[in-house]
């Protein structure tokens, strides 16, 4: 039953995805509308673009990391995640301060690592 649970929740979880996705992709409209001022919605609107990718990605993990808590193997989650925090710093200051792409350079490293 774990796999069904594991499959739905993935489905249900992608499906989630694409209403968010929507919002991100109008969040300037959006949060003018709320009375942000338009060169702040412009800089949240270039960070939120760099999260797209991370949603999709995130629908699938997070499924996948309960489905192996429930079977009490841990250890590979706490492996991947140490690794990802050094490859996510690494990636964090290759993108935000080398390459220059401030906002979007920070936002994609989080859909990266």
């Amino acid at each position: 039953m774990l796999g069904v649970y594991l499959q739905r929740s993935a489905i249900v979880l992608l499906v989630t995805t694409i209403p968010i996705t929507i919002i991100y992709v109008y969040s300037k409209p959006i949060l003018i509308s709320l009375g942000q001022s338009p060169p702040m919605a412009s800089a949240a609107t270039l960070y939120v673009y760099g999260f797209i990718p991370q949603v999709f990605a995130y629908s699938i993990n997070f499924p996948i990391q309960k489905f192996l808590q429930a079977q009490s193997i841990v250890a590979p989650s706490a492996y991947i995640s140490a690794g990802t925090l050094v490859v996510h710093l690494v990636l964090s200051w290759i993108m935000v301060y080398k390459l220059g792409l401030g906002l979007l350079g920070a936002s994609l490293t989080l859909s990266l690592s």
